[in-house]
């Protein structure tokens, strides 16, 4: 997550919300998944029966300007209102990603997924023996370089 200058709080970045080939909105939100919320209670707040299919971009200065999603968003009726001063909440946003996984065939994101955890797991069996033998081999290698160049 981007930090501040300081270091200690997180900063807010900044989404839209792209529906078909044209974006919507301008929502600022710690990450992607509480924007396209955000996005889906302004998409679908003439029609609360509305089924919403976007992605979200980023739009941080200084980011990728990365694209998220796809998002399947709709609002459903909580089934007791909310009370908060001066205003009642009925209805409750929900984005959930979508996966367009056809039967029978894995897409190349969970089979990518998969092929990591195997990775990340023959890492942590014998990965912490050898880092830790190559840090050391490292930092001997940097002081007889420094001793070297003292004398």
């Amino acid at each position: 997550m981007p930090l501040s200058k300081t270091g200690s709080q997180k900063q807010k970045r900044h989404f839209t919300a792209v529906v078909g080939k044209e974006e919507q909105g301008l929502y600022n939100s710690y990450n992607p998944s509480s924007a396209a919320r955000k996005a889906v209670s302004k998409l679908c707040a003439d029609d609360k029966k509305r089924q919403v299919e976007f992605y979200i971009r980023e739009t941080t200065q200084g980011s990728n300007k990365k694209t998220y999603g796809p998002y399947l968003g709709f609002v459903k009726k909580l089934k007791e209102p909310i009370q908060l001063e001066g205003r009642v909440i009925k209805y409750a946003p929900v984005a959930k990603l979508s996966k367009n996984v056809e039967e029978g065939k894995l897409s190349s994101k969970k089979l990518s997924s998969k092929k990591l955890s195997s990775k990340k797991s023959s890492l942590k069996l014998d990965g912490g023996a050898k880092r830790r033998h190559r840090k050391g081999s490292k930092k001997g290698s940097k002081k007889s370089s420094k001793k070297g160049s003292r004398k």
